[in-house]
């Protein structure tokens, strides 16, 4: 793509890339962000964007953080453990009423 825009004068909002397999996406998807070049995902879902892709980088998050309630919200309930809108307002109120964190200590490691 770089070659075509260079050296013939293309332009990036004139071309496009054909993939078959979704597991393609992120390195296409990578390789044209590393070079400030914006794009479009037609038809599909941006790699990111995916549910199963924030899931695990919410897990990650929370590995790396055990306090970032943000991440614990997401993925409290993934995989499904019973754990609902009814439940999470329960744990909230809790937590509110206490003063204490959602997600806290849990004695020594």
């Amino acid at each position: 793509m770089s070659t075509l825009h260079r050296e013939l004068g293309i332009a990036y909002k004139d071309m496009a890339t054909l993939y078959r397999t979704n597991a393609q996406s992120r390195a296409i998807e990578q390789a044209l962000a590393d070079r400030g070049i914006a794009y479009r995902v037609l038809g599909g879902t941006r790699f990111y964007d995916r549910r199963e892709v924030r899931d695990i980088l919410a897990w990650l998050q929370l590995i790396a953080n055990r306090y970032d309630e943000v991440a614990l919200r997401r993925v409290i309930n993934v995989p499904r453990r019973g754990i609902g809108p009814t439940s999470m307002a329960k744990l909230l109120a809790f937590a509110v009423e206490r003063n204490v964190a959602l997600i806290g200590r849990s004695g020594s490691r």
